[in-house]
């Protein structure tokens, strides 16, 4: 959902509330009155913003490859892991790689 007050993707948020969509729950979160300094208790941000904060992020690090437009074909189950931990993957490309992380 994007929301038209947003300044650059983000906006604070002082007093969140969350739902049940089953129930008639409800959670809502205030400020802490002690906490003088800000009553902001979180930021909604826009996707957009997050993605591009993560490729960043991504981009200067020299051990990260990322690959788009690919899927995971099977986990080798033959050698699930290695020596190391490592798990080993194959991609729909026909790709091998080995990861901590699936």
């Amino acid at each position: 959902m994007v929301v038209s007050s947003c300044y650059h993707g983000y906006r604070s948020t002082p007093a969140p509330q969350v739902w049940d969509s089953d129930t008639d729950s409800r959670i809502d979160f205030l400020p802490n009155p002690d906490h003088t300094h800000s009553d902001v208790i979180a930021y909604m941000v826009e996707n957009d913003v997050i993605l591009k904060a993560l490729r960043e992020g991504l981009a200067a690090c020299e051990n990260v490859s990322v690959q788009e437009n690919v899927s995971l074909k099977t986990v080798l189950r033959n050698s699930t892991f290695d020596r190391d931990g490592w798990m080993k993957i194959e991609l729909d490309t026909g790709e091998t790689i080995s990861t901590r992380l699936l």
